[in-house]
């Protein structure tokens, strides 16, 4: 009573990692109290969750509260008519526990309409299986009924919820707001297992203890300059007395630390064969979570935004040195013996399995859902797959959008080797090539510079291979362009849609 449930707190740590890797600006925490409780609490929910992100860091002046709602509907109600409508946010991340997706996005859908975006992301709640399926199940009911009391509310017209709380049938008859009762009688005081992800205080308290170590100072960045965030690690960027930047990264969920510690091995293999564009890993833990190892950054910006232009910057394709560079780098990649090292291998069936988790996606986007086009570049690449079991495989990086590409003034830098595996010549150049797709002549310069360092038996393999795996590329980023529709910038989200299509349609033509 009067603490936070630990499901609660599972959201909160992922706002705080959100705010952290700078991808929100603002926090709105939501709840006063149930309508259910017979005493009144000496906190309203909003003061305690505004606590708990204090403590972890997060400032105060980006949390707003909300205190004046009661259930999952009345709470949605109080965000639009107090903040978001006042503020003119129209798009915005909803976290949610796993247990309550459908009736959330639902209540969203309903009271918001069209006019507001959002991203919903469910955090994992670690309940124990009993008490999950009790939740599931009330969470059904509480649907149902929400649905049948709202069945003459038109989409996105909140006057009709009004005067609808706390009085209607839907709380006359209680049917909501049993999850909130439930944790202030205290029935549900322990997880599913043990600390699923290592928590954020001990994280904080290690990060101090290495910075101390190596006479680190915190930078006033949160965090190193990204793109976007996977949710799986987390970054803490620091100066030693001679200005140099370090990057300090841990894993957050156990079942990451494999590839986690798969990444630094594949890393230090790569450095010990010479390869030079890639960071130095300065130390590292991987004995005693929680796991982490830190690095020298290299000097430089990213060469582009995947998630809001979906493409290379200027910074990027103004440089002449770029694209020879950027063809050297993939030379070299190559050239490194795989040796003892665990990596995956892209086969045929690889493709086949990954293209159509990519065509299932985009089949659920209304407004290409029966693209022709589409349809035909999914069925050439399954037609074609055959041909990528009977190539060679190479070291590949395999992740190369414009985040893992650092520009310097005179050097190019690949960065994040946690996706490594062995695949065909053409996978990571389509990178190189995909994501200047708003400039011909670069594209033109990119493959020239690219050949040219091809031998000739490479060369005929990637003519071969190239129109296939060039089309995967291209649905792939035609996927993240309606995934991340929110957050991209209007302008390049509808350019980079056109000539993406285009492209398809080109390829298609050309090898029918």
């Amino acid at each position: 009573k009067n603490n936070l449930p630990f499901f609660v707190k599972n959201k909160l740590d992922y706002a705080y990692r959100m705010y952290h890797h700078d991808t929100v600006s603002k926090i709105i925490l939501s709840g006063k109290w149930s309508y259910l409780y017979e005493h009144t609490p000496l906190f309203n929910e909003a003061i305690k969750m505004e606590q708990y992100l204090i403590h972890l860091g997060v400032p105060k002046k980006i949390i707003f509260k909300e205190e004046l709602s009661q259930d999952m509907l009345s709470s949605a109600y109080y965000i639009k008519k107090n903040f978001l409508i006042p503020k003119k946010w129209f798009s915005a991340v909803v976290l949610g526990s796993d247990f309550e997706e459908e009736r959330l996005k639902f209540i969203f859908h309903k009271l918001f309409g069209k006019k507001f975006h959002f991203h919903f992301i469910l955090v994992p709640s670690q309940l124990k299986a009993e008490i999950l399926w009790n939740f599931f199940t009330y969470e059904k009911r509480a649907l149902v009924s929400t649905k049948t009391s709202l069945q003459k509310m038109k989409i996105g017209d909140d006057g009709f919820l009004k005067h609808f709380f706390f009085n209607s049938a839907l709380y006359k008859r209680k049917v909501v707001g049993y999850i909130r009762l439930a944790v202030h009688e205290g029935r549900i005081n322990k997880k599913r297992t043990a600390i699923a992800h290592y928590s954020l205080a001990r994280i904080l308290n290690k990060q101090k203890e290495i910075f101390s170590k190596f006479k680190i100072l915190q930078s006033r960045k949160k965090t190193l300059s990204a793109d976007f965030w996977s949710g799986r690690f987390i970054n803490f960027l620091g100066k030693d007395g001679s200005k140099s930047l370090f990057a300090l990264k841990f894993v957050l969920y156990l079942k990451d630390r494999k590839t986690f510690i798969n990444e630094i091995k594949v890393s230090e293999k790569f450095i010990k064969e010479g390869v030079s564009f890639i960071p130095t890993v300065i130390s590292k833990n991987f004995d005693k979570a929680p796991h982490w190892y830190m690095y020298r950054v290299v000097d430089g910006k990213i060469s582009g935004s995947f998630s809001t232009t979906f493409s290379f910057s200027e910074n990027m394709m103004s440089k002449s040195f770029t694209t020879s560079q950027f063809a050297n780098h993939l030379k070299d990649l190559r050239s490194v013996k795989v040796g003892t090292l665990s990596i995956q291998k892209w086969v045929g069936a690889t493709y086949r399995r990954k293209i159509k988790q990519i065509y299932n996606k985009i089949q659920t986007y209304r407004k290409i859902k029966d693209n022709k086009a589409i349809k035909e570049a999914y069925e050439f690449i399954i037609r074609k797959s055959l041909i990528l079991d009977h190539v060679t495989l190479y070291p590949t990086h395999a992740d190369l959008h414009p985040a893992n590409i650092i520009v310097s003034t005179k050097k190019l830098y690949f960065i994040d080797f946690e996706h490594v595996c062995q695949n065909n010549i053409a996978f990571d150049f389509c990178f190189g090539y995909v994501f200047a797709w708003n400039d011909k002549s670069y594209q033109d310069d990119i493959l020239i510079k690219f050949k040219q360092s091809l031998s000739a038996k490479e060369e005929k393999e990637f003519d071969l291979i190239f129109p296939i795996v060039l089309l995967y590329f291209y649905l792939w980023l035609l996927r993240f362009t309606y995934l991340w529709e929110n957050r991209a910038e209007k302008q390049s989200l509808t350019l980079a849609r056109s000539e993406i299509k285009k492209e398809i349609s080109r390829i298609i033509e050309n090898y029918k």
